[in-house]
């Protein structure tokens, strides 16, 4: 699976610069391999095809294949790893809020793209951190596969969720 990629992380979650170069990387070396071995297919079906004799496709076009998806698998742990650089940054910075005496929080999800079970268990860490001073945590989200993410896992129903931050701002003023 292939996450998006914002930018901004670089600037503003500075721990995710090592996994992101590494990611970056991982990328390059997927992309030479992939032409490798689209070259070496080509060449053993162009010999196939005009009856030439082949060199017995051994070991190089397996290592290929393995290549790859060694690739992959490490594309997914890095991919991992940054998420969870992100997810303990966005942690240490909510609860530093809440430690300070925010007890309202309005977190706009409407540029995010993906969350994974370590962001959702954040929301919820924070959210019982905040109810413990008397205070809420409102989410704002208009992107569908969000909200289809907050709707399996019962969240919608534990954070009110809004589509504009106009919208949360109105019910928070009410």
């Amino acid at each position: 699976m292939t996450r998006p990629f914002d930018a901004r992380l670089l600037t503003q979650v500075p721990a995710t610069r090592r996994p992101v170069l590494a990611l970056g990387a991982i990328g390059v070396a997927a992309g030479v391999a992939t032409i490798a071995l689209a070259f070496a297919l080509t060449s053993l079906v162009v010999a196939v095809v005009e009856s030439r004799e082949t060199l017995t496709p051994g070991l190089w076009l397996v290592g290929l294949f393995t290549l790859r998806a060694s690739l992959a698998m490490a594309n997914e742990l890095v991919g991992t790893w940054a998420g969870v650089r992100v997810s303990t940054v966005l942690r240490e910075r909510l609860i530093a809020l809440v430690t300070a005496g925010t007890h309202r929080i309005v977190l706009d999800f409407n540029d995010v793209e993906f969350i994974d079970s370590t962001g959702l268990g954040v929301l919820v860490g924070v959210l019982k951190r905040t109810r413990a001073r008397g205070g809420s945590m409102t989410l704002v989200c208009s992107q569908d596969g969000l909200l289809r993410v907050f709707k399996i896992t019962g969240l919608e129903k534990v954070f009110p969720i809004y589509r504009t931050l106009e919208d949360a701002a109105e019910a928070a003023a009410s």
